[in-house]
């Protein structure tokens, strides 16, 4: 289990990899904000199959985001409420298809807090489920 708390300012690219010194979840929205604190809890497991072979990995990670106000537009440049989010991620890595890792990604997020009565502040960014089938393929 990994353990990480997060301040904003610190600039990466979204999604590009994982800074290990800043908790990271899939689909995170935490570029434009600034004051902005998280907690990420992740558990990554890998399974043998079928004589060593092949292997099943899931990485199951719950976070929480405390944002600004959406209503603070200087410190929440996208309006992204306070939300819990949970990642369900699952790959396949097959021995004999090396470079092939098709990758099964379901996404939650949980609305937090108070915010204004408005839509624009709730449709795509919280209360919200995403389900992602990727076949990841290295050259």
């Amino acid at each position: 289990m990994t353990i990480f708390w997060k301040v904003a300012g610190f600039l990466f690219p979204r999604e590009w990899g994982r800074e290990p010194l800043f908790s990271f979840q899939k689909r995170e929205r935490s570029e434009g904000t600034a004051n902005s604190h998280a907690v990420v809890f992740t558990f990554d497991r890998t399974f043998p199959l079928n004589n060593d072979n092949d292997r099943f990995q899931s990485i199951i990670s719950i976070g929480h985001h405390w944002k600004p106000p959406v209503s603070n537009a200087a410190d929440n440049k996208y309006a992204m409420p306070d939300y819990t989010h949970l990642n369900l991620d699952f790959f396949y890595h097959s021995k004999n298809v090396k470079r092939l890792k098709p990758e099964l990604l379901l996404t939650y997020k949980i609305g937090n807090g108070d915010r204004p009565e408005n839509p624009n502040f709730t449709i795509n960014k919280v209360d919200m489920f995403q389900l992602n089938l990727l076949i990841n393929y290295n050259f």
